[in-house]
């Protein structure tokens, strides 16, 4: 227990983006049996219709939300930066068959995963459609297109991972084409809580209180915790002009939160079942506790406007 407890800190505490990597493949298995997801390999949050118990159908309503925020019927060429297992790339495909995307993520494991368990396994059909889904093995700071290639470039509950978004912007700018389009989708705190939206260079005690004031969420997405004012900042220095954003964080915490205090029983059984040895199951108890916790403050922060979540479409402004 004490041996967890250390990594879980050091996780905590260096942020680099192969500590991120760490932290998710470690994490991944346990967030995927909680939500009794056998075979989807969606992470994201979820949008959540009032009293829904159905995590993964909330993760695809988020998924098709943003390919609607993000107008996909529009473009034809595009890259998904930080895709994860690219489960969502797969149901855009299905939605919008004209979709040509690039899966970019910096996790070698997810790609592979992505590439062996989603991918080949689906029926002919499907397949032939995913060809037109290609992943690359890169980081959101070294992007491997030419100039003025992509059609748009998205960011899907990603951004807040990367260890600088202006670089992520700045190399996005000249990849897309002129006219293109950037699309967010990002959790944001409170402008008084994000310290800058720099937390790798926030002091020890500093770190202490944000994560006693966030919890869970403090390194479930450690990297940075942006505010508003700071993304749409970095978004106009680097070339882009805004044309919509939404909030909509209200169907994305609060439910969440609820969600799983109504199913803490059998999500801890679940859980439990699936760890082998004793010394596991205590760790769980120790963590679980601290998700339970953090899913009250979670929605408490979510109700008093400390934490939101946003979807945020730039153009690309070829004048600059």
């Amino acid at each position: 227990m004490i041996f967890y407890s250390v990594k879980l800190n050091l996780w905590i505490f260096k942020q680099t983006e192969r500590d991120i990597i760490k932290l998710y493949n470690s994490l991944t298995p346990y967030v995927r049996t909680a939500v009794n997801d056998s075979n989807d390999y969606m992470l994201n949050f979820g949008y959540w219709i009032k009293n829904s118990n159905d995590a993964v159908n909330a993760q695809h309503e988020l998924s098709a939300i943003f390919g609607k925020f993000a107008r996909f019927n529009t473009v034809e060429m595009i890259a998904d930066v930080g895709s994860g297992f690219s489960a969502p790339a797969v149901q855009w495909r299905s939605e919008y068959p004209h979709l040509k995307i690039f899966c970019v993520d910096i996790n070698y494991m997810e790609l592979n995963t992505a590439r062996k368990k989603i991918i080949s396994p689906l029926s002919p059909s499907s397949l032939a459609a995913c060809d037109r889904i290609s992943l690359i093995n890169a980081s959101s700071a070294m992007l491997p297109f030419g100039n003025d290639k992509l059609d748009m470039i998205v960011a899907f509950e990603s951004a807040q991972h990367f260890q600088s978004i202006d670089n992520f912007l700045e190399v996005s700018r000249s990849i897309l084409k002129p006219g293109g389009l950037i699309v967010l989708a990002i959790p944001v705190v409170d402008l008084k809580l994000s310290d800058n939206a720099d937390n790798q260079n926030v002091g020890i005690v500093k770190k202490l209180k944000l994560m006693k004031k966030f919890g869970i969420l403090y390194f479930s997405w450690a990297s940075h915790h942006y505010d508003i004012d700071t993304i749409s900042r970095s978004i106009t220095n680097h070339g882009y002009k805004t044309e919509e954003f939404q909030r909509i964080g209200h169907h994305v915490y609060e439910p969440l939160s609820n969600y799983y205090v109504r199913n803490r029983k059998n999500i801890r059984r679940r859980l439990i079942d699936s760890f082998a040895s004793y010394k596991q199951r205590m760790y769980f108890e120790f963590v679980e506790y601290m998700v339970y916790r953090s899913a009250l403050k979670m929605k408490d922060l979510s109700m008093n406007g400390s934490l939101d979540y946003v979807l945020i479409r730039a153009r690309k402004d070829d004048l600059r």
